[in-house]
């Protein structure tokens, strides 16, 4: 495989159910027409590839993976330019903006579908629509997230593959959270994905959800947090109290620390062991709060509803007894890093939008 599809390498092996010496990913201009299986657009760019769109698709569904596309998509940028491309597919132009594209080859075998259209055809019981693959090139708990679509543009499902050993345990995870959320959600503002299917497939970890419905918007500025879905969640549970350096949560992420260690550069492992002993000395002996936390609680994950609801996806990082008011932080974080570097005006600037948000959500 050339230098240019690195980032390609986790959908290869997703497609080819593991064994990739069965199928390749060329570029389409150079691809043998007799053995191809599949061919896909590479959204943005093969540099970049963040979406994995088949080109042997109705225009219902390249809006169907272009809108999720910009839903989840953090650059204003990638979000016009992927809406851009849906509105193009109304007068079928969107295959030719877009360049950059691969195929699916074997080895010369007479192969009609790819092991995952195979395996996913058998777990939903029908085998006419394509799938879109979502990819976080370059994160170390990257992992394809798999669109499945009728050719009507409907969407029947989503699928995680776990391939390694942390993305294993990440969709392993994340199966357990949605069972055990799944029933405490009900009749809550909170709506989280039903599970159709779970477990190992080949060398993989797999979860296969529906889809939620409902058209919502992304909440994309801290007045958008949707306080209802936070305080819903707070009340999932108990209530119950800890010292924070004897809760839960502050010992596992005092054992990270020590586990990754080793890993890091000197200065990296000095700054996370004097910024752990900081957070003892200072705070240690502060009572806190502690409850259910999504813990990855950012504008990808969450749709806003016209009724308040809100779809919440990726649920693997959730925690019943983190600190109450970490999403909120975390959605605030992940805004204010995107606008400019951490420095101490920013710190000063998050600890005031923070006690605004949480004050106001009775944090």
């Amino acid at each position: 495989m050339e230098p240019a599809f690195e980032y390609l390498i986790p959908a290869l092996r997703v497609m080819s159910g593991g064994d990739t010496g069965q199928m390749n990913l060329v570029r389409a201009s150079e691809a043998p027409t007799s053995n191809v299986v599949e061919q896909y657009a590479v959204v943005p760019r093969f540099g970049d590839p963040r979406v994995l769109m088949p080109l042997a698709a109705t225009p219902a569904v390249w809006r169907a993976v272009l809108g999720q596309y910009a839903a989840g998509a953090a650059s204003p940028v990638a979000r016009a330019a992927a809406r851009i491309l849906g509105a193009a597919s109304w007068i079928g132009m969107t295959p030719h903006l877009l360049r950059d594209r691969v195929s699916v080859v074997t080895d010369g075998r007479d192969v009609r579908a790819t092991p995952l259209h195979g395996f996913l055809a058998k777990v939903l019981g029908r085998d006419d629509f394509v799938v879109s693959l979502r990819l976080a090139p370059g994160r170390p708990n990257s992992k394809p997230v798999v669109q499945v679509v009728a050719k009507d543009g409907g969407v029947l499902a989503y699928a995680k593959f776990g391939w390694d050993e942390l993305t294993r345990r990440l969709v392993h995870r994340e199966a357990d959270v949605l069972t055990e959320l799944g029933p405490l959600c009900h009749k809550t503002p909170v709506r989280v994905p039903g599970i159709i299917h779970k477990g190992p497939w080949t060398d993989f970890e797999t979860l296969i959800v529906d889809p939620l419905s409902g058209k919502g918007r992304t909440p994309r500025a801290i007045s958008d947090i949707p306080a209802a879905a936070v305080q819903a969640l707070a009340a999932l549970r108990p209530p119950q109290t800890a010292r924070l350096a004897e809760s839960a949560v502050w010992r596992r992420i005092r054992a990270e620390a020590k586990d990754f260690a080793p890993a890091m550069p000197g200065h990296a492992r000095q700054v996370v062991e004097a910024a752990c002993q900081f957070v003892e000395n200072r705070w240690g002996d502060t009572p806190v709060r502690l409850g259910q936390s999504h813990g990855d609680w950012i504008p990808p994950n969450i749709s806003v509803l016209a009724d308040g609801t809100c779809n919440i996806w990726d649920w693997e990082r959730g925690d019943p007894d983190a600190p109450l008011g970490i999403d909120t932080m975390q959605f605030i974080l992940f805004l204010e890093l995107r606008r400019q570097f951490a420095e101490k005006a920013v710190c000063q600037r998050l600890e005031a939008l923070g006690r605004e948000a949480l004050g106001s959500q009775g944090l």
